[in-house]
Formats: structure tokens, sequence, C-alpha cells
């Protein structure tokens, strides 16, 4: 287990400690809050850090509420697994006054020791769930059983690309080389699972599930060997791919 990415509220279920609204709330540091007209404010930067030695003998004991069944689990650092969710606090922007030190801008001192820790902070990062979920919420579209509407949905849609989509992709003419065994007619962009995948920028730039980034040089088509069949007015499409890096040495990558 690399990370457990949660929001405060979750950081405090999962660990069994008090919530974020709490004197002792913070997840890296054992700083003090004090209640400050509306709201419990941290002025104190320079705290303690919070260790998993610490953490499980539970050094500050306000801090905790009961034991968390995590601790029993090899390998788990209670504090450097339980990185800040630097979207929550970086991103959305902050005003700095002494009263707005609340839970989520006193956090802000702690993103370093996340970065220094993890490396890259996408590394950590939700993003890429947050919009996964904003869409499987459209799928849902009534409040009885959503999981299953949701799979039903999902397998409705498939890995395919409709035939009104198939009909508005533009066919190349004149394409003199057909490498990699290659076909005509080559096309200017397709769509792939609602992702428009072109030849030109900004749309023909990508990063592939093993993590490489490849530039789209041709969408060509290939026998059945291979390739992901669409439906419309083509049958079977490949993309041929140049990885940025490489100058020239191109690479043949079928739509999986």
């Amino acid at each position: 287990m690399t990370a457990f990415i949660v929001d405060s509220p979750g950081y405090s279920f999962l660990t069994d400690s008090v919530s974020h609204t709490g004197f002792y709330s913070c997840r890296k540091c054992d700083t003090r809050g004090e209640y400050e007209e509306t709201n419990v404010a941290f002025n104190d930067f320079d705290a303690a850090m919070r260790t998993d030695k610490g953490f499980r003998r539970q050094a500050q004991e306000e801090h905790h509420r009961g034991r968390s069944p995590l601790e029993d689990l090899p390998g788990i650092d209670m504090v450097k697994n339980f990185p800040y969710v630097y979207m929550q606090l970086a991103c959305p922007g902050n005003l700095y006054r002494r009263r707005s030190v609340s839970h989520n801008v006193h956090a802000l001192i702690h993103v370093h020791d996340d970065a220094a820790h993890y490396g890259c902070l996408e590394r950590v990062s939700c993003f890429k769930f947050e919009n996964k979920l904003q869409r499987l919420k459209k799928l849902v579209r009534k409040s009885d059983r959503p999981l299953q509407q949701i799979v039903r949905r999902e397998a409705e849609m498939g890995p395919r690309v409709s035939s009104q989509v198939a009909s508005h992709v533009k066919v190349l003419r004149d394409v003199e080389d057909f490498q990699l065994g290659l076909q005509a007619p080559f096309y200017s962009s397709i769509l792939v699972r609602n992702f428009k995948v072109a030849v030109r920028r900004p749309d023909n730039c990508f990063m592939l599930e093993d993590g490489s980034l490849v530039l789209v040089s041709k969408i060509g088509t290939v026998g059945d060997k291979g390739a992901w069949p669409l439906k419309g007015p083509f049958h079977k499409v490949l993309l041929f791919l140049v990885p940025p890096n490489t100058f020239g040495h191109k690479k043949n990558h079928p739509i999986p």
C-alpha cells in the first residue's frame, strides 16, 4: 500500500482520530488549535512532527478516539502513508488572515512533506478519480439502484465508436507511406470511448496505460489481426504512434 488518499473526514474515520474541526486534528504535526470567533485556527507553524511510532503509542492522546485496525497491517506508516489531498488545499485558493488559518489552510505547510516523500504529487492525486466519478454520476438516471444503472450504462456504451461519430470522420487523401501494415483509407481523427484522437494538435498527444507519452502520426486501417472493430463506414482502425522522445523511431500501438 503506497498511500491512503482521503479527505479529512475520511482520515478521521480510517485512523479513528478526532474530526478536522477538533483542536488536535492535524495529521502531520501535534499543533493545538485555538477557537477564534467562528472557527478553530491553527496558528502554530513550528509544532513537532508526528511519527509512525508516536501515532501507534498515541503520544498525543487528544488526537485519537481509539485504535485503528489499519495499524495491524504490515508496512503501513500511519503518518507518511496518509498524505493531504493537495487538490483540496492548494487548487481552490485560500485567503490568508489569522482567523483564516483553518485546518485546511494550516495543512498547506505540510504539502512539501508529502512531496518529499512521494515526489511528484500527481502520484497521490485524486484528480483522475474525481473526473471518472463525475462521468459515472451522469450515468445515473434515478435514485434507485445506482450501481446497477452504472454497470448497465457502461455495458451499453462498450468499447466502440458510434456510426454517427464515424460518419463525420474526415478521410485523408494522398497519403504516401504505408508503414507497418497500415492501409488506406487514413483518417484525420476518430472518437474512441468519447475521446477525440487526431493527427493534429491539440488532440494528437496523450498517455498510454504504461505511462509513456505518444504523438499520433497516422490513423489508418489494418487487417483483422490486432485491430479494434468499430461501427460505421470504416471497419478496422489502427493508431500509428510516435513516442515524442524517440525522434523518428516509430511504434505500432493497436487500440486495446
